[in-house]
C-alpha cells in the first residue's frame, strides 16, 4: 500500500501515459496520392496521438476506457471529440497497428494512417 500512493502521485503528476500509438501520422484517406508525410503539409495534413489525445485534421478527441482487443494488436477506446467549431460527439474507436501504419476504425468508417515519425 505504501508503494501505491507514491506511484499514483508520480503518474498523476506526469500527465497522460504514453500509448503504443503515440506519434505523428499522415491520414491516407485525405491524401491518397501523398508519397511522404511532407506532401500533406503541416499542421493541416498531420494527425497525431499524444497520451490520451488523438488529434485529427478538424478535431481533437479524448481517449478513455482503453480495452485491449483479444488476439490483435489493437485497443478499443471511448472517444469524446470536439470539432474546431465547438460541436461535440462521442463514440468508440479502435486503433490497430501494422508496420509503419495505423488503422483507425470508427462506427461506420475506417481511416488508414501512415506513421511519420
Amino acid at each position: 500500500m505504501r508503494l501505491l500512493f507514491p506511484l499514483a502521485a508520480v503518474l498523476m503528476a506526469g500527465g497522460a501515459l504514453a500509448t503504443p500509438y503515440e506519434g505523428n501520422y499522415l491520414p491516407l484517406n485525405y491524401y491518397p496520392n501523398a508519397a511522404s508525410c511532407r506532401d500533406a503539409g503541416v499542421p493541416e495534413g498531420i494527425t497525431w496521438i499524444r497520451g490520451d489525445t488523438l488529434r485529427m485534421i478538424e478535431m481533437p478527441c479524448k481517449l478513455t476506457a482503453a480495452e485491449p482487443v483479444r488476439g490483435m494488436e489493437a485497443t478499443l477506446y471511448d472517444a469524446l471529440c470536439t470539432y474546431d467549431s465547438g460541436t461535440r460527439t462521442e463514440g468508440r474507436v479502435m486503433l490497430m497497428q501494422a508496420p509503419g501504419e495505423l488503422w483507425v476504425i470508427w462506427d461506420g468508417y475506417i481511416e488508414h494512417w501512415r506513421r511519420c515519425d
